[in-house]
């Protein structure tokens, strides 16, 4: 019985409807015939949602009309679907019209569930990373068989009598000539067994055993369904951990690899039960050749949109990896007037799930507030290496408001710190413990979590990752009262 519900649900042809289920937006829409742009339309019977981008900003509309009709509502997001929105753009405003006055909700607080299964097929290829997307179906058929749209991309059924059946993608809708195709055609493109064959750049065609395609997990969007896999990929890795306001994971305590120049260096941090690495392109391409599996952030520094999708392609293409774990902007050289647009730049890449969660290096507290409060995505999580006097308690107010994460290096450094550093130095030696240790364990029992920096050419040994965990301050009294509530 149970082989025959699986056997029905591969191959059934469904739709995510999206129903709107709050006080300020309450409407079903489903999938219509009318096509326009590059991503589905949905219709409520009066009104129609669909997708529209213009200058680089994506918004949905809510409208009676495509082209020139009276808009009901809009929202700002990178969401290939609707129902994604409030995951994907949480700050983002959705203003609707409601009988001549305009409501302004956070997409966070809209509701929005599946009307049914999500049927979207998500593709990921290292060989051809023009054909990553989510694939969407559409209500009309091509070749009497489903058929699918990811922006720019279709996903479509052809045959030739006696010859082949095959899952095809193309820019051109029909064409034999594409950009990956799937012989010995199913039904569906899931449902088909065998190995994707893609056009390379330098290879031609050629198979490619790590393509991967996934679909929903039945009550969650492709999406999260997506972001749901990705997290049991790296439990291993999670002993402890902290939860993203997302719903992903990362471990507590991450080291920064900007200083490790070899091979040996990694292997050596990873006997310590390091299993989170920072860095730029150079060490997070020395971990990827000389460590298993792990957790990277991987740091862009750039002054404009343009440099940034450049870091950004390279860290995809030359890493040969599906996605990065956790993509970190410096603000630290990112010019005021460039940010917003630098920003837009990585929430359409978390979008389309390039990766799995996005967080900043802040060096000034009020271009980290500037960055929350006017984006669409708040970073999941913040990374802080020098604190000022004063600006620890403005950092914790804006991320315990918008659920950002906040890591803090062990060494303490910045005037914040200047008082706690001088006591958890005494305490250090009275315990007969190395500092780091002792103030890494400190910022673990305030909440945060902990960034280590290592340089190998410093002569001194990299701590124990698990020495920064198991160290409690069970007795208060180990505390000295000068900071026990300073935070």
């Amino acid at each position: 019985m149970l082989f025959l519900l699986l056997t029905l649900l591969s191959t059934v042809e469904a739709v995510c409807d999206v129903v709107f289920s709050s006080k300020e937006l309450r409407n079903h829409f489903r999938l219509s015939k009318i096509e326009f742009g590059t991503r589905p339309v949905f219709y409520d019977g009066e009104n129609y949602l669909f997708y529209k981008e213009e200058k680089g900003v994506g918004r949905w509309f809510i409208s009676d009309k495509t082209e020139g009709g009276a808009i009901i509502g809009t929202v700002e997001s990178f969401a290939s679907h609707p129902v994604d929105i409030k995951h994907i753009s949480p700050n983002s405003k959705w203003r609707i019209d409601d009988y001549g006055d305009i409501l302004e909700v956070e997409a966070k607080w809209i509701e929005s569930v599946c009307g049914d299964y999500d049927d979207t097929i998500h593709i990921n290829s290292i060989g051809n990373r023009h054909i990553n997307g989510f694939y969407q179906p559409l209500l009309r058929k091509k070749n009497q068989h489903s058929l699918y749209r990811s922006d720019e991309m279709w996903l479509y059924y052809i045959h030739s009598p006696q010859r082949f059946t095959r899952w095809m993608i193309s820019h051109d809708l029909g064409s034999e000539a594409g950009l990956g195709y799937l012989d010995n055609a199913e039904k569906v493109p899931h449902a088909t067994k065998g190995l994707w064959t893609v056009h390379t750049e330098k290879n031609g065609w050629k198979q490619d055993p790590q393509m991967k395609m996934s679909r929903s997990m039945f009550s969650e969007t492709s999406f999260r369904s997506l972001q749901k896999r990705r997290v049991k990929n790296i439990k291993h890795l999670l002993k402890h951990e902290v939860k993203l306001f997302n719903d992903f994971r990362l471990p507590l305590v991450s080291l920064d690899a900007s200083k490790l120049t070899s091979a040996w260096n990694f292997r050596v941090v990873s006997q310590n039960k390091f299993s989170m690495f920072e860095g730029q392109y150079s060490s997070f391409e020395l971990a990827k050749k000389n460590l298993p599996r792990n957790v990277f952030s991987y740091e862009i520094v750039a002054n404009n949109p343009a440099v940034a999708e450049s870091q950004i392609r390279r860290g995809l293409e030359d890493l040969k990896n599906h996605y990065i774990d956790l993509l970190t902007l410096n603000l630290a050289t990112t010019p005021v007037n460039e940010l917003r647009g630098i920003w837009r730049m990585i929430e359409r890449t978390y979008a389309r799930a390039h990766a799995s969660a996005v967080g900043v290096i802040s060096h000034d507290v009020g271009v980290f507030e500037k960055l929350v409060t006017e984006s669409a995505l708040p970073p999941h999580i913040v990374f802080l290496k020098n604190v000022r006097k004063g600006e620890l308690k403005r950092y914790e107010a804006i991320c315990e408001e918008h659920q950002i994460h906040i890591r803090i290096n062990a060494k303490l450094e910045g005037s914040e710190f200047d008082k706690a550093r001088g006591e958890l130095q005494q305490l250090a030696t009275q315990m007969r413990r190395d500092q780091i240790s002792v103030q890494a364990a400190w910022l673990v029992k305030h909440g945060f979590g902990v960034s280590v920096s290592y340089d190998p050419s410093g002569g001194k040994s990299v701590t124990n990752a698990e020495a920064f965990l198991s160290l409690n301050f069970d007795d208060e009294a180990m505390l000295p009262s000068k900071y026990k509530d300073e935070l």
